[in-house]
C-alpha cells in the first residue's frame, strides 16, 4: 500500500492500472506528462499534458488507435494521408489509427488532451527515408531511443501548481 501523497508511477507493460503517472522525457526535456486514469487489456483512458512538439524529424505511428479530445489548448500536426503530407490544426477532436503516420510540430501552451485508446494492435515506430524503424532502434544521434522515464518522487499535494506550471513545481525535487 502506498503512502498518501506519493505519486504512483506507471510501469511499461502493465495490463491493468488505475491512476498511474508517466513522464516522457525526450532529449533532456519534459515532452509529455501522461496520467493513466484507467487501463485494461481492451481499452484505456489517459490524460496528456503536452510541453513540447515531437523533436524527432520523422513521422511516427502508434501501437493503438485512439480518439484524442482537446480539453485545453491545441496543436498542429503533419499527417501522411495516401502518400501526401497534410498539415492540420487540432482544436477539438483527433482520431488516429495505429497505422496513421504523423508528427506534432506545434503545441499551444498548456495543452491538455483526454484520450480514449483501444487495445494494443502492433509495435510502433518511425517512418524514415530508409523505411520503418521500430521505436527501440530509432536513434537520430542525440539520445538512443529518445525515451527515458523520470524516477518517482513525492508530491506535496497542498502546493500543487496551476495547470501548465507543473515543470516549475518539480524543478529541483529528487
Amino acid at each position: 500500500m502506498s503512502k498518501l501523497g506519493v505519486r504512483r508511477e506507471y510501469r511499461h507493460g502493465t495490463r491493468w492500472c488505475v491512476w498511474r503517472w508517466k513522464d516522457i522525457v525526450l532529449f533532456g526535456d519534459l515532452y509529455l506528462r501522461r496520467l493513466h486514469v484507467f487501463q485494461c487489456p481492451w481499452f484505456s483512458v489517459l490524460l496528456h499534458w503536452f510541453y513540447k512538439p515531437d523533436p524527432q524529424p520523422d513521422l511516427h505511428d502508434h501501437p493503438v488507435s485512439f480518439l484524442s479530445v482537446v480539453l485545453r489548448g491545441g496543436y498542429t500536426e503533419i499527417r501522411e494521408i495516401g502518400g501526401a503530407r497534410k498539415t492540420q490544426d487540432i482544436r477539438y477532436l483527433n482520431f488516429i489509427r495505429s497505422q496513421d503516420k504523423h508528427r506534432i510540430v506545434r503545441i499551444d501552451q498548456n495543452t491538455v488532451t483526454l484520450c480514449f485508446a483501444g487495445p494494443r494492435e502492433r509495435e510502433w515506430g518511425f517512418h524514415t527515408e530508409r523505411g520503418f524503424v521500430p521505436w527501440q532502434s530509432y536513434d537520430i544521434g542525440v539520445e538512443p531511443y529518445g525515451l527515458r522515464e523520470l524516477e518517482a518522487f513525492e508530491l506535496d499535494w497542498g502546493k500543487m501548481p496551476k495547470p501548465g506550471r507543473e515543470a516549475e513545481y518539480f524543478e529541483g525535487r529528487e
